[in-house]
């Protein structure tokens, strides 16, 4: 929901997938799901009529942002036994494993 609540306008799923590191048919069962609360909207898209374009509803949006906030809150409490100086290593790390991730996606992933 967050790749989606960040987004400007409506998302292709393939493009939805990418953004999470997961395959598409692990992104159709979540959006089916994310449809039947009425959390997210699927359309075909005008462009491409094998595609689909997902987007948040403004009831999934209220929700997401909901959720940021309990998250956020629970991170803080994981996080409270740390100094600022550990917090900041931390996220430097989280972000160069994420980068490293993506690249290794990139690059065709396991072999």
């Amino acid at each position: 929901m967050s790749q989606l609540y960040r987004a400007p306008k409506a998302m292709p799923l393939g493009e939805l997938s990418q953004r999470m590191m997961v395959s598409n048919g692990n992104v159709t069962g979540l959006v089916d799901r994310l449809v039947e609360q009425g959390l997210i909207n699927r359309q075909p898209s005008p462009k491409d009529r094998r595609a689909q374009l997902v987007s948040l509803t403004a009831e999934g949006r209220r929700f997401f942002r909901a959720m940021a906030r309990a998250n956020a809150d629970w991170i803080a409490d994981m996080l409270v036994d740390l100094s600022s100086e550990e917090i900041d290593t931390l996220m430097r790390l989280l972000a160069k494993t994420k980068a490293s991730a993506r690249k290794a996606i990139g690059n065709g992933g396991p072999r």
